[in-house]
């Protein structure tokens, strides 16, 4: 009997910090090799994350290329599949004005270049 999964999440590694998302757009592989966008969408980030206030800032300060590492997990945070970008680079980052009240701060989108993926079951 296989297992049945009611929620995934995709768990991205950039620089040494953990952003959770709902979805995650483009990261089939392709044969040829040729620049590729991935789009990051309905993020989260705890408000007691010290970076919370300035994530848009920090993420659009990355001006280097990067190895991004993008963590398929189940609803008891299992890790069904990773991705490893490497000479990624931040494309734009997109987040919602921080609420004080609340306690996650929505991150709406990322959206990542990279020349090089491999995927890892």
């Amino acid at each position: 009997m296989s297992k049945i999964f009611s929620k995934f999440y995709f768990l991205v590694s950039i620089n040494g910090k953990n952003y959770p998302f709902r979805e995650a757009i483009g990261l089939e592989l392709k044969s040829c090799i040729s620049m590729r966008n991935i789009v990051l969408k309905k993020g989260l980030m705890d408000v007691n994350n010290s970076v919370w206030t300035n994530v848009e800032q920090d993420l659009k300060a990355i001006t280097k290329t990067i190895t991004i590492f993008i963590k398929l997990t189940d609803d008891l945070d299992t890790p069904i599949r990773m991705w490893t970008l490497r000479s990624a680079h931040i494309v734009s980052v997109k987040s919602s004005p921080a609420r004080l009240k609340c306690k996650d701060v929505p991150l709406e989108a990322i959206e990542l270049s990279c020349t090089e993926m491999s995927v890892k079951k």
